[in-house]
Protein backbone atom coordinates (compact mmCIF):
# COMPACT_ATOMS: atom_id res chain seq x y z
CA UNK A 1 0.00 0.00 0.00
CA UNK A 2 3.17 2.49 0.58
CA UNK A 3 4.96 1.44 -2.30
CA UNK A 4 0.85 2.25 -4.51
CA UNK A 5 1.05 5.52 -2.92
CA UNK A 6 4.75 6.38 -3.40
CA UNK A 7 4.50 5.46 -7.27
CA UNK A 8 1.28 7.86 -7.24
CA UNK A 9 2.55 10.98 -5.89
CA UNK A 10 5.69 10.63 -8.17
CA UNK A 11 3.40 10.24 -10.84
CA UNK A 12 1.47 13.00 -9.63
CA UNK A 13 4.72 15.11 -9.49
CA UNK A 14 5.46 14.10 -13.09
CA UNK A 15 2.37 15.84 -14.12
CA UNK A 16 2.66 18.73 -12.49
CA UNK A 17 6.12 19.27 -13.44
CA UNK A 18 5.33 18.37 -17.35
CA UNK A 19 2.37 20.83 -16.54
CA UNK A 20 4.77 23.52 -15.57
CA UNK A 21 6.81 23.02 -18.32
CA UNK A 22 3.70 22.95 -21.04
CA UNK A 23 2.68 26.66 -18.94
CA UNK A 24 6.20 28.23 -19.70
CA UNK A 25 6.34 27.02 -23.17
CA UNK A 26 3.01 28.80 -24.15
CA UNK A 27 4.30 31.85 -22.48
CA UNK A 28 7.65 31.95 -24.31
CA UNK A 29 5.54 31.30 -27.50
CA UNK A 30 2.88 34.07 -26.88
CA UNK A 31 5.57 36.37 -26.25
CA UNK A 32 6.86 35.48 -29.46
CA UNK A 33 3.53 36.13 -31.15
CA UNK A 34 3.66 39.60 -29.21
CA UNK A 35 6.94 40.72 -30.49
CA UNK A 36 5.89 39.80 -34.08
CA UNK A 37 3.19 41.69 -34.05
CA UNK A 38 4.84 44.79 -32.33
CA UNK A 39 7.27 44.45 -35.15
CA UNK A 40 4.69 44.20 -37.83
CA UNK A 41 2.53 47.28 -36.57
CA UNK A 42 5.99 49.28 -36.22
CA UNK A 43 6.64 48.38 -39.75
CA UNK A 44 3.10 49.77 -41.25
CA UNK A 45 3.17 53.03 -39.02
CA UNK A 46 6.70 53.77 -40.24
CA UNK A 47 5.59 53.36 -44.00
CA UNK A 48 2.65 55.17 -43.46
CA UNK A 49 4.95 58.44 -42.04
CA UNK A 50 7.30 57.71 -45.02
CA UNK A 51 4.83 57.53 -47.72
CA UNK A 52 2.59 60.91 -46.03
CA UNK A 53 6.34 62.58 -46.39
CA UNK A 54 6.59 61.54 -49.85
CA UNK A 55 3.20 62.34 -50.70
CA UNK A 56 3.84 66.27 -48.94
CA UNK A 57 7.03 66.85 -50.72
CA UNK A 58 5.95 65.99 -54.35
CA UNK A 59 2.75 68.30 -53.53
CA UNK A 60 5.57 70.92 -52.23
CA UNK A 61 8.11 70.22 -55.74
CA UNK A 62 4.69 70.79 -57.77
CA UNK A 63 3.94 74.11 -56.22
CA UNK A 64 7.29 75.60 -56.32
CA UNK A 65 7.51 74.44 -60.17
CA UNK A 66 4.09 75.76 -61.57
Amino acid sequence: MIKEYLEKTHLQKLCIGIHKEMIQLIKMHNEDHIHMILHFSTNQLCFVILSGYSILGNEELIILNS
